[in-house]
């Protein structure tokens, strides 16, 4: 269950850099699959993001497949980064001990299944992604959870997703912040594509 909820909680910081409070603020209230092809999740409306304003809004989200009708052996291992299948597994492992209508839940402690923390998702993605280096022998980077907000977009701008669907994606009302705080000069479409595309 850690690898299962850490996965999870890393392709939503991904493919949405968002920042770990507003992936916090996800529940499962109106949550609706179309197919396989895409899920539409919203925040609990009393939730306010950092910067107020009809660009930060995330209501709601909406994740797409991620090589939905995988065809042969590339296309298999990179529909195992596709966020609607971690999503729909993910809510098949939580079904039996959910205790909240919060998307991400505890699977341990003395009540697992209650509303996770934002402290705790962070930690969940710190070491989920350590362990992602640890596993492929590399080493490890030193990061936050906060350090997935600017990989997803640098790595998405340098992509060619188009800097527009960047900045609204993530929430961004100009160009400065990012440029300044984020921007990180990876070398490798929408945000999504562009991140799970890198695991080839």
């Amino acid at each position: 269950m850690k690898h299962v909820a850490a996965k999870l909680a890393i392709l939503l910081a991904l493919t949405t850099a968002a920042r770990a409070s507003e992936l916090q603020a996800l529940t499962v209230n109106g949550l609706t699959f179309s197919g396989d092809l895409k899920v539409t999740v919203f925040p609990d409306p009393t939730f306010r993001p950092k910067t107020v304003s009809t660009i930060t809004g995330r209501t709601p989200l909406v994740l797409y497949a991620f090589h939905p009708s995988p065809r042969g052996a590339t296309q298999r291992r990179l529909h195992l980064l596709c966020p609607v299948r971690a999503l729909r597994v993910y809510l098949q492992r939580t079904s039996d001990t959910r205790l909240s209508d919060r998307l991400l839940v505890t699977y341990g402690g003395r009540t697992p299944g209650s509303a996770l923390s934002t402290q705790r998702l962070a930690h969940w993605l710190v070491d989920g992604i350590q362990l992602c280096y640890t596993v492929q022998g590399k080493p490890v980077p030193t990061l936050t959870a906060h350090s997935t907000r600017g990989t997803a977009a640098s790595v998405a701008v340098l992509s060619g997703a188009a800097w527009d669907t960047v900045r609204t994606q993530a929430g961004w009302s100009g160009d400065c912040s990012f440029l300044r705080h984020y921007f990180r000069h990876h070398r490798v479409v929408s945000v999504a594509d562009a991140v799970l595309a890198q695991a080839v």
